[in-house]
C-alpha cells in the first residue's frame, strides 16, 4: 500500500488559499472588474453606429425609388458610405502623432 501524502489525516486540507480578516494572503481580483466600462463602451459604440446607418440611410432612402436595381444600387452605396468613413477614421487614428 502507497503512503498517503497528507501527513495528517483528521484535518481537511485545501489547495486553495482562504483568506479571512486576520490573514496576509491578498484578496482575488472580482471576475467583474471592468466589466461595466467594457458594457458601456460597447453601449456607446453600438449607439453611434446606429446613428450613423438612420442618418445615412435617411440622406438617401433606398425606398423612395421604384425601379428594383435603383433601390440595391443605393443601398450599396449606403453601406460603402459608411465604410468609407470608418475606413478613413481607422487611417487617421493609426496615423495621427
Amino acid at each position: 500500500m502507497l503512503p498517503r501524502l497528507e501527513p495528517d489525516d483528521e484535518k481537511l486540507s485545501s489547495p486553495v488559499l482562504r483568506g479571512g480578516r486576520n490573514s496576509d494572503v491578498p484578496t482575488l481580483p472580482d471576475k467583474t472588474a471592468g466589466l461595466r466600462d467594457r458594457n458601456t463602451t460597447g453601449l456607446i459604440s453600438l449607439a453611434i453606429w446606429v446613428f450613423d446607418l438612420v442618418t445615412t440611410f435617411a440622406a438617401r432612402n433606398p425606398f423612395s425609388y421604384t425601379v428594383p436595381m435603383t433601390i440595391i444600387l443605393c443601398i450599396l452605396f449606403n453601406i460603402g458610405t459608411m465604410l468609407a468613413g470608418e475606413i478613413g477614421f481607422a487611417i487617421w487614428r493609426l496615423t495621427k502623432d
